[in-house]
């Protein structure tokens, strides 16, 4: 095993069957209701459920590459893979044995990240939001990708 995580393969890498469910993982309770959604979207759909948990570092990427360090950087791709697994783990038991699940741990800003995974016109994101201001300020379009906002 390497000190560096493995490169991504993106969302080519993502089974091209028609439409698939998208949602971010975080460990927020907004998140771990999203992934509820997702599960039984992409049940109801018979589509498969992309899961992504995008992870940067936390000084942010132009900080970072002043001094990078693969092994820290190895940590947090670690932490947010465990995180994401995790998260599985406890709201659902683990991944749903009944579902195609691709798990994707990308180093990028969440948005970005998400939507380069839902970037096709039968994909359907699911993402969770806050209550408060802020989620009614989010009602605005996922830049035409279908979202499901929890």
């Amino acid at each position: 095993m390497g000190c560096a995580p493995p490169p991504d393969p993106g969302p080519t890498a993502v089974p091209d069957r028609g439409g698939r469910v998208v949602v971010g993982v975080s460990g927020s309770p907004a998140s771990t209701a999203a992934l509820r959604v997702a599960v039984a979207e992409a049940r109801h759909r018979g589509l498969p459920l992309v899961a992504v948990a995008a992870w940067e570092p936390p000084e942010g990427e132009s900080l970072y590459a002043r001094s990078p360090d693969r092994a820290w950087a190895r940590q947090w791709f670690e932490a947010a893979r465990d995180l994401l697994t995790g998260t599985f783990e406890e709201t659902l038991g683990g991944v749903p044995a009944d579902l195609d699940v691709i798990l994707r741990v990308v180093r990028a800003r969440p948005g970005p990240a998400l939507l380069s995974f839902a970037g096709r016109p039968d994909d359907l994101l699911v993402i969770g939001v806050r209550p408060g201001p802020a989620a009614a300020r989010s009602s605005a379009s996922c830049d035409g990708t279908r979202c499901a906002r929890c």
